[in-house]
């Protein structure tokens, strides 16, 4: 009886956006519909019970036998290879598709396992592991999926028409791994959403190891500067983002630096001062985690494509997310003091009060409103608290605070709006972090621009005051 080596991803079905396809080549490795159908025109073999036991979740306590999912199979000529390089497969699939998945999928999504199957099902089933083999009675095998997984759709979309599918499909057929490959595989590391499978530090060591693959960087006395130059000339781009090359840097080097500790278990303390600093400014900046893998997936997509003779297209659309997450940063302090300079002026209350009130017609007093507005929900869109603003940025919150607490609660009508203005202009007056903390996490729902249609009548001031009101709050409640 012959046997056949094929791996299947239980739980997500990938395919083709181009015509929507259900079969895809990789490398030497098809991917195919885990259908009944599937396995007797392609595979020659009876589909297994045993995957049957990778289910959803049960709908009720009642519901004894959950949907069974069906995946992906993947299989081979070149079982020899299939075995090699099964990893890569699955890598670059996840990597090609994650951007218009809306990166949905965590890599829990994408496990999956080896099976040897015959002409027979067989009531005994082996599974292959990193270690060795386990075999399970199929009848008393059952596996849920794990909480990561909960409200994850099936399908998984890739756009096989793009030049960069078609490139690393071929680079994947390579006897030697190639940097590209291997950068994808660091990446769809990173992207497990269970910490105990891989913890973030850990994330941000394989962030660093695929750029490292992705642009063969060369050994060199410091690393992280070697790196960010790399970084640097894919984002040369300065016109477009003002600071883009100074953050990139700093950003890079600190990554580099998180690397190393994790790594080679550097003493954070025994680091050159600047080298401390560019750690601590890594640490505090609160989405590195999610920009780093827009970087990482801009530059494998563009390599690729570079590799396979097509030109650069306008680096400030093709990366426009992540220009946004970089816009993000640079600007979110400047949108906060701009913001906490209007309402810490003497006499703030009675001015933004006073702005474009009935009876008034005054154009000045027209466009100062609109120009409070506009602070306010530029403060709303990029600004992010950071750790060490606990301690540098105290005392001007609770001054901003305490200006919003008496715009709120003259403007508005609602008896329990005005309470929880009085509340924070209490916990404001007296600096009680705690106290405001609680605050902010209580009325967290005020950032929702409530009212937004009335942006331009009498109540703006109140509107506005309410919305940005909790986020400053927050500064408290981000420890």
């Amino acid at each position: 009886m012959t046997r056949k080596l094929v791996y299947v991803i239980p739980r997500v079905q990938i395919v083709g956006t181009g015509f929507r396809q259900t079969e895809l080549r990789l490398g030497k490795a098809t991917l195919l519909l885990d259908t009944d159908a599937t396995w007797q025109s392609r595979i020659g073999k009876p589909r297994p019970p045993c995957l049957n036991v990778y289910r959803e979740f049960p709908r009720s306590v009642d519901d004894a036998d959950p949907t069974v999912v069906r995946g992906t199979i993947v299989a081979s000529d070149d079982e020899g290879w299939l075995r090699e390089n099964v990893a890569y497969v699955v890598s670059v699939a996840y990597v090609l598709g994650i951007q218009e998945n809306r990166w949905r999928h965590p890599a829990e999504a994408f496990q999956y396992i080896g099976l040897s199957v015959g002409d027979t099902p067989h009531d005994l089933v082996q599974f292959y592991t990193k270690t060795g083999s386990l075999i399970e009675d199929v009848d008393d095998f059952r596996l849920l999926p794990p909480l990561e997984l909960r409200g994850v759709r099936n399908q998984f979309y890739i756009d096989t028409r793009s030049e960069h599918f078609s490139e690393l499909s071929k680079r994947l057929e390579r006897s030697l791994p190639d940097r590209l490959i291997v950068g994808c595989y660091h990446l769809f590391r990173t992207q497990f959403a269970n910490g105990f499978l891989a913890s973030v530090r850990q994330d941000y060591a394989a962030y660093c190891a695929c750029l490292e693959a992705a642009f063969d960087t060369p050994k060199s006395q410091d690393g992280g500067a070697t790196l960010a130059d790399f970084v640097e000339r894919f984002y040369d781009n300065e016109n477009k983002v003002s600071g883009l090359r100074d953050f990139l840097r700093d950003f890079i080097r600190g990554l580099y630096e998180e690397r190393s500790v994790f790594n080679h278990g550097v003493s954070e303390s025994g680091l050159e001062p600047h080298r401390q600093r560019l750690l601590q400014e890594f640490r505090a900046l609160s989405f590195r985690w999610d920009l780093l893998r827009h970087i990482c997936v801009d530059v494998l997509i563009e390599k690729a494509r570079e590799a396979a003779g097509h030109p650069r297209g306008d680096i400030g659309t093709f990366f426009s997310k992540t220009f946004k997450q970089i816009e993000t940063c640079l600007s979110s302090k400047d949108a906060w003091r701009s913001l906490c300079k209007e309402l810490t002026k003497k006499g703030s209350v009675k001015v933004i009060l006073g702005l474009e009130q009935p009876g008034t017609d005054s154009e000045q007093d027209n466009a100062r409103l609109s120009a409070f507005i506009e602070l306010c929900c530029r403060f709303l869109m990029v600004h992010q608290w950071s750790r060490k603003d606990v301690g540098t940025e105290a005392q001007k919150v609770c001054a901003s605070l305490k200006c919003l607490a008496e715009i709120i609660h003259a403007t508005s009508g609602e008896e329990a709006v005005k309470a929880a203005a009085t509340e924070l202009y209490e916990a404001a007056k007296a600096g009680d972090r705690e106290r405001l903390g609680m605050w902010a996490a209580k009325h967290a729902a005020w950032t929702m621009l409530r009212g937004c249609e009335s942006l331009c009548d009498d109540a703006a001031q109140a509107v506005v005051a309410q919305a940005v009101a909790a986020p400053i709050a927050r500064l408290f409640d981000c420890r």
